[in-house]
C-alpha cells in the first residue's frame, strides 16, 4: 500500500462537498436504523458489513481505533484539522457539508470512523491512511484502516500499534489473500473466511451502515442495529 503523502485538507473538503449530492436522498432526522436488530457481537465481525457492501457498490474507507469515542474524535479533530467536532449527534441531524461521522457501540472497545461508504477516492483514502498510525501513536493503542475499491476489486487492511505497522492484508481481484508475514491464503472461500476471521480475532464488529442526505442535512444510518446498542455518535466537520 502506498504511504500518504500528506493531508490535503482543502482538496479533501472540496471533494466531499461535491460528493455530498451523491448520497441517498432521504429525510435526515438523526441516527436511524433499518431492518430487524441483531446481536452486535464481535463474532459477527466484518462478515455482515462485507456481505452488505459486496451486494451493492463495494467501496468504502473505514478507520477503527481501540479507544473510547471521545478520545478518538478528540485526536482526529487535531490530526485532520477539523473545523468543528459535534459531540453526541445520534439523536439529531447535522448540516450538509464536508464531514465524517464516528461511532461507538455499547460494550465495544473499538470506535469506528466510516470516512466513506459506497465510494473510494484517493484523497479521502489518504485521510484514513494517515489517521490510523497517528491514532495508534497518540493514544498508545491499536488502530487500523480498511478500504474496498471496486475498479481493481481490492480489499485492504493495515493495522498499527504505538510503534508502527503490525499487520497488512490485501485481497485483490478475487485471488488469494496476502497476509504480511504469513504468506498467501489461496483464492476462494478460504480467503474471505480468513479476512473475516481477522476482524473477529480483534473483537471488532463493523455494522452495515450508510450515510443519507436530503441535500440540507445528513445522518448516519445503521442496519440491523438497535438504538440502545449505540453508545454515541460524533461528527467531524472538515
Amino acid at each position: 500500500m502506498q504511504r500518504a503523502a500528506g493531508l490535503e485538507v482543502v482538496a479533501i473538503r472540496e471533494l466531499m462537498r461535491e460528493h455530498a449530492a451523491g448520497f441517498p436522498s432521504e429525510t435526515a432526522k438523526g441516527l436511524r436504523k433499518k431492518g430487524k436488530a441483531k446481536p452486535t457481537t464481535p463474532e459477527s465481525g466484518f462478515s455482515r458489513f462485507l456481505a452488505y457492501m459486496l451486494g451493492g457498490h463495494p467501496e468504502w474507507v473505514l478507520v477503527a481505533v481501540h479507544a473510547p469515542l471521545d478520545a478518538a474524535t478528540g485526536e482526529l479533530e487535531t490530526v485532520w484539522s477539523a473545523r468543528e467536532r459535534l459531540v453526541d449527534v445520534a439523536s439529531r441531524p447535522v448540516p450538509e457539508g464536508a464531514g465524517v461521522f464516528a461511532l461507538q457501540l455499547d460494550g465495544h472497545p473499538w470506535s469506528l470512523v466510516p470516512v466513506e461508504i459506497g465510494d473510494y477516492r484517493r484523497p479521502t483514502a489518504s485521510l484514513a491512511e494517515a489517521a490510523a498510525p497517528a491514532l495508534a501513536a497518540r493514544l498508545r493503542t491499536r488502530a487500523l484502516w480498511s478500504f474496498g475499491e471496486d475498479t481493481s476489486a481490492t480489499i485492504g487492511v493495515e493495522e498499527f500499534g504505538p510503534e508502527g505497522r503490525t499487520a497488512a492484508l490485501t485481497w485483490e481481484g478475487g485471488g488469494g489473500l496476502r497476509c504480511e508475514g504469513e504468506g498467501e491464503v489461496p483464492r476462494g472461500r478460504g480467503a474471505r473466511k480468513r479476512l473475516e476471521r481477522y476482524f473477529v480475532d480483534l473483537g471488532l464488529f463493523v455494522p452495515m451502515m450508510e450515510v443519507a442526505s436530503d441535500g440540507f442535512e445528513r445522518q448516519l444510518v445503521l442496519h440491523n442495529v438497535a438504538r440502545r446498542d449505540v453508545a454515541r455518535v460524533d461528527y467531524l466537520a472538515l
